[in-house]
């Protein structure tokens, strides 16, 4: 396994991959979890498998108020 930084992401991949091929997958997957913090890819026959971690998200609070419709 090789380790690298791109785009400030810390990534862990097979030495099979090269810088390109891990860099579009990096592009690629930053649409989708914008908090990505690190990400692992892992070739498994023809197939690349990816594990993204995302940093924590502060909690949102969300208030809802109901009440009796008028009769």
């Amino acid at each position: 396994m090789k380790t690298l930084t791109i785009d400030g992401i810390y990534v862990t991949a097979s030495e099979e991959l090269t810088e390109e091929e891990l860099k579009q997958y990096v592009t690629d997957l930053r649409e989708h979890y914008l908090l990505a913090k690190s990400m692992r890819f892992e070739l498994d026959g023809e197939y690349v498998n990816a594990e993204v971690h995302t940093a924590n998200r502060p909690f949102e609070r969300i208030r809802r108020i109901t009440g009796q419709p008028d009769q």
